[in-house]
């Protein structure tokens, strides 16, 4: 209610507040009554089983990179990541040798770009989980070596995507984006 005196307002109750007295039983009764609602509400609750919700799983698998099966990789060739990157996808420039995969960057003008580089992605989807990987990038201004995960209208699906990016001027830290 609007206690100032220059206010134009008037109290709902024109002053007078509204209380209607409730004889001893009756108020006893009103007060067991909702004692009695709200114990009968907590037992019709606790009968009602609560659990979490089932969480779907997706494989999963670990590679050791002694081979490079083709089955589960998709190596990116001859296409480009927008605009805003300054190389395209070549296959030339992804090996494997003794366990390890090395994914490749050069200075090389292929198509518009001027830099060729390397990229592989699983053909399988994946959701949420956990996810692992072991890396290791060269030092140097203007590159980013990433993981992430990515789905998007590529995929005739809305985009979302988590990186964990390596920004080779300070390969000392990770940089996480979620989009």
């Amino acid at each position: 209610m609007n206690t100032d005196p220059k206010s134009t307002s008037a109290p709902a109750t024109r002053g007078t507040p509204f209380t209607r007295p409730i004889p001893g039983k009756l108020r006893r009764l009103h007060s067991d009554g909702a004692l009695l609602l709200i114990v009968l509400v907590s037992l019709v609750a606790g009968l009602v089983p609560v659990r979490a919700q089932d969480l779907p799983t997706a494989p999963s698998f670990v590679d050791d990179f002694t081979s490079l099966s083709r089955a589960r990789w998709f190596i990116s060739d001859g296409w480009t990541n927008g605009k805003h990157q300054n190389c395209t996808w070549s296959k030339k420039l992804v090996e494997l040798s003794d366990g390890v995969l090395t994914l490749g960057f050069e200075k090389r003008k292929l198509k518009d770009r001027d830099f060729a580089c390397g990229e592989i992605q699983t053909k399988q989807r994946f959701g949420y989980g956990t996810y692992e990987a072991r890396m290791k990038t060269d030092a140097g201004s203007g590159i980013n070596a990433a993981f992430f995960s990515y789905i998007g209208p590529s995929d005739k699906q809305p985009w979302d995507e988590i990186d964990f990016e390596v920004l080779t001027k300070d390969t000392s830290k990770v940089q996480v984006n979620a989009y």
